[in-house]
């Protein structure tokens, strides 16, 4: 294998349907581009973003990852690990720090002041179940003066934020840690999923307006909510497309693979489409006619419509942006459309925004997918620490930050703000 190069970065997504790898290097200083590489293979020992076979999940994940370090030709001993799951908790907390002798606010108040949100969060009594997984400074207010955005070089005694804090049970966090290393590969951080994914898929635009990227996978769907540009709420809903294809299985006595590909072709649009055959679970050859799988899909996209609706009631009339749908359920025909007459705000399916980010060795199609927005997202906040967190990990980010050339990381913060 060859070394590592500090120009390359990697992520891994442990989903419910899906374990992917994703690769972003650096095509050099002179080309001024970025080369982005994905693998995926269907996930093992894993329910509902959470791993519930630890050996099978290993078996699977060690697969994937000698599979991408072949293709490859690299070391992936180090990588970037995304966390869903039913698990994730979100709440807004208020920390307060005196500005210092200058009197002037620099990177060192900030920096002072979210270590003291974590060592907050550590006194708590969260703490023994609990982790913190991201701290993001939602606002600053400077003495009794109006919130700014970004409170470097003013002036005063008190510097106040607002952090919406992201955490996680403690023990499964252990669990996933376990699992990669057990890998192969060195865990530098853990991101929370939900800011993976809205990270690559909601422009300035619709985060000032107010909006929710809602990630549909396979077991969960997963949440994060923009107020005035600023993450305001995270959350994860039990319920995403292996609900919607569990339940075409059982109501037509059909295999689940069979009833993937149905659900896949139809959709909740069937008009147009003829009627496909399909062998049932006792081998018997029948006729699948679309509206009848319409039927069935519509009452489960509607119930998952409730669910995420729920989330949103404290931000109406405040998200103009509406509803943005990513991740592989969100390709179901008709779902946006279903989402957005029932929520009667505007929703939308998107994909991840990736495609301003190459200058040449743009990759296909399919690598930008809305399944793969999570690992693309787990790239990004990987390679900038202060980006929209800056949350710590049990692996240290020394290690990180030696694995990530300062070119690299220069052009990709140059690229976010042209993308935003």
């Amino acid at each position: 294998m060859s070394q590592i190069r500090p120009s390359q970065i990697f992520a891994i997504d442990l989903g419910t349907s899906k374990f992917c790898v994703a690769r972003l290097a650096d095509c050099g200083a002179a080309d001024g581009g970025f080369s982005i590489d994905s693998l995926a293979i269907p996930a093992k020992g894993t329910k509902r973003g959470m791993v519930v076979d630890f050996s099978a999940a290993l078996e699977c994940l060690s697969a994937l990852i000698e599979e991408a370090e072949s293709r490859w030709n690299c070391d992936l001993s180090h990588g970037v690990v995304g966390i869903a799951g039913s698990h994730l908790r979100s709440h807004v907390a208020k920390g307060s720090i005196e500005i210092g002798p200058q009197q002037v606010v620099g990177a060192a108040t900030l920096q002072r002041l979210e270590a003291q949100m974590y060592d907050a969060f550590g006194r708590s009594s969260s703490a023994s179940q609990r982790e913190l997984l991201d701290a993001i400074a939602v606002s600053y207010q400077i003495d009794q003066r109006d919130a700014v955005d970004d409170p470097i070089g003013f002036s005063g005694t008190m510097l106040s934020t607002d952090f919406l804090m992201i955490d996680a049970d403690k023990a499964y966090l252990r669990d996933v840690v376990r699992l990669v290393n057990a890998a192969g590969v060195k865990v530098t951080r853990l991101v929370s999923e939900p800011l993976a994914s809205a990270y690559v898929c909601a422009g300035e635009d619709f985060r000032e307006l107010g909006c929710c990227v809602v990630d549909i996978g396979g077991g969960t769907s997963d949440g994060l909510v923009f107020a005035n540009g600023k993450p305001a709420l995270a959350f994860s809903v039990p319920m995403a497309g292996f609900a919607m294809t569990s339940d075409l299985a059982v109501a037509l006595n059909l295999p689940v693979r069979e009833a993937e590909r149905i659900k896949t072709i139809y959709g909740l649009s069937s008009s147009g489409l003829e009627s496909l055959s399909a062998e049932d679970i006792h081998g018997i050859q029948k006729i699948i006619p679309g509206d009848v799988v319409a039927k069935i899909l519509e009452a489960r996209c509607r119930e998952l419509t409730v669910s995420i609706a729920k989330h949103l009631i404290p931000f109406k009339g405040r998200l103009g942006g509406g509803v943005l749908l990513t991740g592989g359920g969100s390709q179901l025909s008709g779902v946006a459309e279903l989402m957005g007459s029932s929520m009667r705000i505007p929703v939308k399916a998107v994909q991840p925004r990736w495609q301003k980010a190459f200058s040449l060795n743009v990759p296909r199609q399919d690598r930008l997918a809305p399944k793969f927005a999570t690992a693309l997202g787990l790239l990004v906040l990987g390679a900038l620490p202060d980006a929209a967190s800056r949350n710590r990990a049990p692996a240290s980010d020394l290690y990180l930050a030696a694995a990530v050339s300062p070119g690299l990381v220069s052009r990709l913060r140059a690229w976010l703000r042209e993308m935003s």
